[in-house]
Order: structure tokens, then C-alpha cells, then sequence
């Protein structure tokens, strides 16, 4: 069995040499938009982080180690219980979102934009590709949530916290970098709320496959997508419910409503550019 330092630093070496070809397919197959400057750039860059999510099975399945063990992520810190979901069954549930968020990505009609823009497209009679992607996302979610201990209430909270932080990310993917640092930021509050084993298991391939993205991103020179920037949040918000304390995924939750409701009514850009440490944080590290 390969060491806990030794099968992470590797799968990351390993995962850092299918950026470039992923980047070049995508530009060769035309799979670009253009970014906020008006410059077409690859974007579903998503699919590097899905291939990385199929590296990361087969790699853990021939080279184990303890974080890649097919318990998965336990629910044990804040439900009280060993009931875990299996790192398979995460990973099925994130190829359903990030296939959700590709074909979002090819087709989507792009002038429609917050959950208020799609269900008004829906009571008129058009069914548009994010509204199919919310029902992708939500049945996922509701799937996945079947695996955790507790009743009704609780795993409809779950599935809440779950779809919220999904559109999120996606609602953050505006500005070069934006939706990669709020997923480091999750990261960082798991690790300092004592969730230390996530990182190593379920959300090591996106970790990596971020870390490799970033300055690409940041540069906007490449675009995660919807399919990359729902993949991150979908994970990220089943780290929240399976192991973080109910006292932070009470706070997500409640957090998580607020910034929707903002974002229903306004602009999430906006109140970043008039915020002085928000817009500083915004713009650090791009070009």
C-alpha cells in the first residue's frame, strides 16, 4: 500500500499532464466562449476535472491507500453513526452532474440567467437546459442523500445545502478564478473545522485538478464551465453534509439562502467590486 503523502503528491504529478491535452482537445473540437474581455477561450474545462475523477478511481483501485478505501466519506463526526457513502457511488453521482453541466455547457441558452429566469422560461412552456440541469442535480442529490443516516427533515436540509452549494459555484464562475477560490475556501473551513481526512479521499482529484487549472483560470486563458464549476460545488457540498458538524452545515445552509437571495435580486459581482476585501481577494493572482 502506498504511503498517505506518497499516492496524493503522485496522483497529482500524474493528473498535471492531462491539462494540456484536455486544453487542446477542447480548442481543436471548438469548444470555446468568450470570456469576459470578449476572448474565446476553451471553457468546460469540467471535463479535466471528470477525467481526473476516473484517473482517481482507477489509480486508488490499483495503488490503495488509506484515503482512497471504499468507505468513502463517513458520516460518524456529526450524525453519531459509521454509515458511509462509497467513493464509487460519489463519484457516479458527480459524472450525472458534470454530464448535467456539459450539455449546459454545449447548448444552454446563455441569456437566461438565475433559478427566477428558468422557471419564468418554464411557466411559459420552455424547458430550458439549466432547469433540466437543476432536476439532474436535485435527483442526484436526493439519491446520494438516501445514504445518510437521519430522518426526513434532515436529509431534506441535506439536499438543500447540497443543490445551494452547486448553483453557488456556478452563480461565482463569472470572473477569472472566482469559482476555484470559493472552492479552496470550502476546503480551508472543512480542514479548520477538524474535517482533516476529506481532502485526502473524496475531493482529492478536484484539489488537484484545481491546483493545475488555476493559473489557466486566472490568466483567463480557460473556463471551468458549468460542468467544472458544478462538479466542485456538488462535491463540495457533500463534504459539508457527510462530515462537517451540524453546527457549520447549519451555518452553510443559512448562509447559502442569503447569498441566493442576494444573487436573485442583484449582483454577487457588484457587492464583491464594493467591498474592499472582497474585490482584493477577487483579484488577487490574476494577470
Amino acid at each position: 500500500m502506498l504511503s498517505d503523502s506518497f499516492f496524493p503528491l503522485l496522483f497529482f504529478l500524474v493528473s498535471g499532464l492531462l491539462l494540456r491535452p484536455i486544453r487542446q482537445f477542447l480548442l481543436r473540437h471548438n469548444v470555446t466562449a468568450p470570456n469576459f474581455q470578449g476572448n474565446r477561450i476553451p471553457h468546460a474545462m469540467g471535463l479535466f476535472l471528470w477525467l481526473l475523477c476516473l484517473l482517481y478511481l482507477f489509480m486508488s483501485a490499483y495503488y490503495p491507500f488509506s484515503g482512497a478505501s471504499g468507505r468513502g466519506l463517513t458520516a460518524a463526526q456529526s450524525a453519531g453513526t459509521d454509515r458511509d457513502l462509497p467513493i464509487a457511488v460519489f463519484f457516479a453521482a458527480v459524472t450525472a452532474v458534470f454530464f448535467a453541466g456539459w450539455f449546459d455547457d454545449l447548448i444552454g441558452e446563455k441569456r437566461i440567467k438565475g433559478f427566477t429566469g428558468h422557471f419564468r422560461a418554464l411557466r411559459e412552456g420552455v424547458i430550458t437546459s439549466g432547469v433540466l440541469k437543476v432536476v439532474i442535480v436535485g435527483m442526484t442529490a436526493v439519491w446520494l442523500v438516501s445514504y445518510l443516516p437521519g430522518g426526513m427533515p434532515a436529509k431534506a436540509c441535506a439536499v438543500l445545502e447540497i443543490a445551494l452549494m452547486t448553483n453557488l459555484l456556478n452563480l461565482l464562475d463569472l470572473r477569472p478564478g472566482r469559482a476555484l477560490k470559493a472552492f479552496f475556501a470550502l476546503v480551508f473551513v472543512l480542514l479548520a473545522a477538524g474535517v482533516t481526512h476529506v481532502w485526502a479521499g473524496w475531493l482529492l482529484p478536484l484539489v488537484c485538478g484545481g491546483i493545475w487549472l488555476m493559473p489557466h483560470d486566472l490568466r483567463a486563458k480557460s473556463m471551468l464551465g458549468d460542468a467544472g464549476a458544478n462538479m466542485l460545488g456538488f462535491a463540495a457540498g457533500c463534504a459539508f453534509v457527510w462530515s462537517a458538524p451540524a453546527w457549520l452545515n447549519t451555518g452553510a445552509v443559512v448562509a447559502l439562502i442569503v447569498l441566493h437571495w442576494v444573487a436573485e435580486r442583484g449582483s454577487l459581482t457588484r457587492i464583491i467590486d464594493q467591498n474592499r476585501l472582497l474585490r482584493w481577494l477577487d483579484r488577487l493572482g490574476r494577470a
